[in-house]
């Protein structure tokens, strides 16, 4: 798969060059003392190029990038890196993502499932029994635009993935600022008889404020509201805290639950096999050594 990419790339037209005095820059004409008027600014001239680039071209030219911040860094250039992937990455985009990286100058060390990596990374916070501890845990990637579920088994120190489970329509990122958008339009409403639905400007910033205030809820038992000049003019400020949120989430934990009981019923287990649903907030996609 190709894309074509159409760039402006500016002329840079030959200007002939006029005699002047030396220590000036005000130009001379040949035989005279009779300086010439400043010449006037010449425009800029473009010319369109088009170039033809691939997905693998694309993401070689990111994992170079990628190298280069690596090596500032580190000091030196990165002798190889461990790349996670979804759970629905085929052998051949494995493969893909292994040329691209080479192409790149970065030795593949492997390739592991990110929930794989997440357990890891949330493992490595845990002392040494829990490391060794067999159990089945369910591992919830809940995403902005979609829901990844994998239950994997840890039995002495291995890590195998039993089943895994993907909600490509189901985002409860997005379904949860939606629902804390609608809680503060409706207040505004009530208190100013004025639609943030009827203004573009104003619903985006009630939506980048209710995406703020979900992030402050999920570390504290409330948060604040606060947008200048949310509409005609006017301010709005409220506070919500975390059973109101719990309230108008009801619907989207529902969903969320439902999916992960998909997944662990797809891996032949009833809910009480599951050992451990651990908390974890970060993953790492790219790692540099």
């Amino acid at each position: 798969m190709s894309f074509n990419i159409t760039t402006l790339v500016p002329k840079f037209p030959t200007v002939p060059v006029t005699p002047s005095v030396s220590g000036t820059s005000t130009p001379l004409r040949t035989g005279t003392s009779t300086p010439l008027p400043p010449a006037e600014p010449l425009e800029p001239e473009y010319e369109e190029r088009v170039e033809t680039m691939s997905i693998a071209d694309v993401v070689t030219g990111h994992l170079q990038r990628i190298k280069d911040s690596a090596r500032h860094f580190l000091g030196h250039a990165p002798q190889g890196a461990v790349y996670t992937v979804p759970t629905n990455f085929s052998t051949a985009q494995r493969e893909d993502l292994k040329i691209c990286s080479e192409k790149a100058g970065i030795p593949v060390f492997q390739i592991i499932h990110e929930s794989t990596a997440a357990l890891l990374s949330w493992h490595s916070l845990q002392n040494e029994a829990t490391n060794m501890a067999d159990k089945k845990i369910l591992v919830l990637d809940i995403g902005g635009v979609r829901c990844d579920a994998t239950i994997i088994a840890v039995r002495g120190g291995m890590y195998t993935n039993l089943s895994t489970a993907h909600a490509h329509g189901l985002a409860p990122g997005d379904a949860l600022d939606k629902a804390i958008y609608t809680h503060f339009s409706t207040e505004f409403k009530k208190k100013t008889k004025l639609d943030t639905e009827m203004d573009a400007k104003a619903r985006m910033k009630l939506t980048l404020e209710a995406e703020s205030v979900k992030k402050s809820l999920s570390a504290s038992p409330s948060a604040n509201a606060s947008v200048e000049s949310l509409m005609d003019g006017l301010d709005f400020k409220s506070t919500i805290n975390r059973i109101r949120f719990d309230m108008l989430a009801r619907k989207v934990y529902q969903q969320i639950a439902d999916f992960a009981l998909e997944a662990v019923k797809k891996a032949s287990l009833e809910p009480i096999d599951i050992d451990d649903v651990p908390p974890i907030s970060h993953r790492a996609n790219f790692r540099c050594y």
